[in-house]
């Protein structure tokens, strides 16, 4: 059962504004601050409460209007993409407008590469990409630009070169251009096309801890590793079961946090043809390469988000109309509500698909985590399905008054064991593990169906005497 989520805060941010950026912003090894940009305000987190430090900066609330920063050598710089930049360059310290010598007003995205300041997709041109000088974010000379032959969609700095995507949404060719350094100061950028298929959304490109390059696009997530050409690791996604439900519309808001305690990286996708907000999250593992997911609470809502990050190592994100920040992969529960868990096991015949199998019982192992239930239902197209109850309990005994010897066992650390009933003929079966209460985990390591063989038997028809 995955864990639940907080409230970063107690009590909501004034008018219940979207937090639409947030972040936790190091200035120096001696000072950060955790921010969050929601409404028309930008807020530090000052002993426990949300601090105003917008001052004269404008900044336009919508829930649309997301933040793109980077941490430019110890000043955090900003772009919602409407208003001007903005600057933060200390803790308990108002923002302030950054400096870009007139060269643009608004930016989609912003980057710090190369001890240098980047912007992306600006007023002055939708296709450029900009650059400050080296060692000084606010001197922006007038040249000092790349333009592709369509909109930049977002720039991420990736080993020693600068990524900047473009998609192909209009079928105008996107991809990934790079900016490699040439080692002549009149010209220090070297720009070519290096692969197609580019992101979609600048807050979704995560270079992870594993080294490569995620990011998403319409048909899905792909993976990339600077040389070769991009790769789709999404297809197990592909089709009804999810990703046709993908309001690819709105995939240009996602947005996706690198978390790598668990080795993952978290995607916020519009789940349903309507949706226009980020509502579920689906999970890569990127050293196990698999997915999991989606993530979502018990009512949808309870899970949308519309910006996130990386806090004191946990996935943080920002709520919609709440007013609230949220830390993820926290408690068993979702701000005190239940988290309805529940997965199916695959269900290969065991005797091949010619052989009529009887079940006899299953062998589940679980780990030791309370006296709660877990319902575990047989579920097969020939069988009538039944529920039975696996208490996720331990049978052991600590050393203690509650110890006998020669009747107790020890408790250990390995995975505890329990049979439930199975009933029934038919080639293959599945079984579904579910639990609805609050505050009660679980975790299933290892199943066993036990069964005996009928052999070749071809299946009765009801219409056949």
């Amino acid at each position: 059962k995955r864990s639940g989520y907080t409230e970063y805060i107690d009590g909501d941010m004034s008018s219940t504004p979207t937090v639409v950026g947030c972040g936790n912003m190091r200035f120096s090894g001696t000072s950060s601050s955790i921010f969050a940009v929601a409404g028309n305000k930008f807020y530090e987190d000052t002993d426990s409460a949300w601090v105003d430090r917008t001052a004269s900066i404008s900044i336009t609330a919508g829930n649309d209007n997301a933040v793109s920063w980077a941490n430019a050598g110890g000043t955090g710089i900003f772009t919602n993409n409407v208003n001007p930049l903005w600057k933060w360059t200390a803790a308990a310290g108002n923002i302030a407008a950054l400096d870009v010598d007139s060269r643009f007003t608004k930016a989609l995205c912003v980057e710090f590469w190369d001890n240098r300041a980047w912007a992306g997709n600006m007023s002055s041109g939708t296709d450029r990409v900009w650059r400050s000088d080296a060692g000084d974010i606010e001197t922006w000379a007038a040249t000092a630009f790349y333009t592709l032959d369509q909109d930049v969609t977002g720039i991420k700095g990736y080993r020693n070169i600068l990524t900047i995507h473009a998609d192909d949404q209009l079928n105008m060719g996107g991809g990934i251009w790079v900016l490699s350094p040439t080692g002549n100061a009149e010209a220090p950028y070297a720009l070519q096309k290096r692969a197609d298929k580019g992101a979609v959304s600048h807050r979704a490109i995560v270079v992870h801890s594993g080294g490569s390059m995620i990011y998403m696009r319409e048909d899905g997530v792909y993976e990339w590793d600077g040389n070769a050409m991009p790769e789709k690791i999404a297809y197990n996604l592909d089709g009804p079961g999810y990703w046709d439900n993908i309001n690819q519309a709105r995939l240009p808001y996602s947005h996706a946090v690198d978390y790598p305690d668990r080795t993952e990286v978290w995607f916020w996708v519009p789940h349903s043809e309507s949706q226009t907000n980020m509502n579920h999250v689906i999970i890569w593992n990127y050293r196990h390469r698999i997915w999991y997911g989606p993530m979502l609470g018990g009512t949808e809502a309870n899970f949308t988000r519309a910006s996130s990050a990386l806090i004191s190592d946990t996935p943080h994100a920002g709520g919609v109309s709440k007013g609230q920040l949220y830390i993820h992969d926290n408690g068993t529960n979702d701000n005190t509500a239940s988290i309805d868990a529940y997965f199916d096991t695959s269900a290969p015949p065991p005797a091949g698909i010619g052989s009529q199998v009887r079940w006899l019982y299953a062998r589940h192992a679980f780990d030791a985590v309370g006296e709660h239930d877990v319902t575990v239902t047989l579920l097969s197209p020939g069988i009538i399905s039944r529920t039975e109850f696996l208490t996720v309990g331990s049978t052991d005994d600590t050393l203690g008054v509650t110890f006998t010897i020669s009747a107790s066992a020890i408790a250990g650390e390995t995975a505890q064991i329990a049979d439930t009933h199975m009933w029934g003929y038919d080639p293959r079966v599945q079984l579904r593990y579910r639990n609805q209460q609050a505050d009660e985990a679980f975790t299933i390591r290892f199943v066993n169906l036990v069964y005996k063989t009928q052999g070749l038997q071809m299946k009765e028809d009801p219409g056949v005497e």
